[in-house]
């Protein structure tokens, strides 16, 4: 067993609390928006105004990172995210809107943050590690995930004496994760200045690693990163429309709170469950081959949905979902670290590009999800979501055949 280094148990650190402070703000977070806005379709949208400044700050966060290191860009988002929190928890003491909203936007910052973050733990690795590492940091975003809202809803029963609502001591406690995350960080960006590198291997830099990455990419192909991108952005979509659109489904064929949080827990193990198993397939068959079966199985399953309509099968496709999503992420993550890991600096900037993209697809996925549901039904979005990731996989696949064989 290979035990993470000082600095990647840092990230992993923030990594979990970060997604810990993130998931207590989401479970109160659509509805502290639906308290002050007075309206269930301000609230999705304030939500959705989220995942939308996480794309915006993607790429200036990035070009920080390519002029300054890694840590500064990492750094500077978590600042951000603290100062959304904190505006939060702000607008649910002075019910504002405005301040609610600004807290969104800022809040935007810290996910892109952490998009990064998963970058900077197998970077610096050689690359038969990197897997390993990459799949430490999402279980640890999984774990923070699990258990955040646990300790949030503890928390706030075990302390009603306070003088404040629900929201106020959520957000509380939100911003007390958020800010040890920070100091993680901080600490992460301190080692880096200690050991004289920012994680990103340079023109100049002579090291080993930084020889064995131009000795790798010179002796194969690369996979081509909008190919992979594509692929990336569609599931990105599609996991965040089902993620909205089931519960409200669920609901209406008669479903209670508890049976959707388990049928939503179902969709997070899938998730995170199988991250080593599609790490383990990267290093053997390469992310765009990946990619393409994932996407295919998928696709088929989702159009499937016109034909097996229970709610049985609507939670098994929820549950796949999650597992397609991290079949794409995984080894599309892998790539772009592997194609940025030495002096390419163009591939180092199509992270970020990524990044703003998937982001983008996901603050759709969401707003648009409600739209979809009342006009064509939960069946005809699960088929329209495979049509999609039909189209994704195909353009993937075309653009690999087209450059030939990418993979070792």
């Amino acid at each position: 067993m290979i035990l993470p280094s000082r600095r990647e148990g840092l990230l992993l650190g923030s990594q979990f609390l970060g997604s810990a402070s993130s998931a207590v703000a989401l479970s109160v977070g659509i509805l502290l928006s639906s308290a002050i806005t007075d309206s269930v379709v301000m609230a999705s949208l304030v939500r959705a105004s989220g995942w939308l400044a996480t794309a915006v700050f993607a790429r200036p966060l990035n070009e920080l990172t390519v002029r300054r290191g890694r840590a500064t860009g990492i750094l500077a988002g978590w600042i951000l995210a603290v100062v959304g929190i904190s505006s939060v928890l702000t607008a649910s003491i002075t019910g504002s809107t405005a301040t609610l909203l600004i807290g969104m936007v800022f809040g935007g910052a810290g996910s892109a943050s952490m998009l990064q973050a998963r970058f900077a733990v197998a970077e610096a690795l050689p690359e038969s590690e990197r897997a390993g590492s990459l799949t430490r940091f999402t279980w640890a975003g999984a774990l923070g995930s699990i258990l955040g809202p646990s300790v949030g809803v503890a928390v706030t029963t075990v302390t009603p004496f306070v003088p404040a609502s629900e929201f106020t001591r959520s957000y509380v406690i939100a911003l007390a994760m958020i800010s040890l995350g920070m100091i993680c960080v901080i600490l992460f960006a301190i080692t880096n200045r200690a050991s004289g590198r920012s994680s990103i291997l340079t023109p100049s830099d002579n090291s080993t690693a930084a020889n064995e990455h131009l000795i790798t990419t010179t002796t194969r192909a690369r996979p081509s990163i909008p190919a992979l991108g594509v692929s990336l952005v569609a599931v990105q979509f599609v996991m965040t429309g089902a993620m909205t659109a089931a519960p409200l489904h669920l609901m209406q064929t008669g479903w209670g709170t508890a049976e959707i949080g388990l049928a939503i827990s179902f969709h997070m193990a899938g998730m995170y469950l199988f991250a080593p198993v599609f790490a383990h397939l990267f290093n053997r068959f390469g992310a765009a081959r990946i990619s393409v079966a994932v996407g295919l199985v998928l696709s088929g399953l989702m159009i499937m949905s016109l034909f097996v309509t229970s709610a049985a099968a609507d939670v098994a496709r929820l549950f796949l979902i999650g597992v397609a999503w991290s079949g794409i992420q995984i080894p599309v993550t892998l790539e772009l670290t592997r194609q940025a890991s030495g002096q390419d600096r163009s591939a180092l900037r199509s992270q970020g590009r990524v990044d703003m993209s998937s982001s983008i697809a996901a603050g759709l996925g969401i707003a648009l999800s409600g739209l979809f549901l009342v006009q064509v039904g939960y069946a005809h979005i699960q088929a329209g979501y495979g049509l999609l990731m039909l189209v994704a996989t195909g353009y993937t696949l075309f653009s690999r055949e087209k450059r030939g064989s990418h993979e070792e």
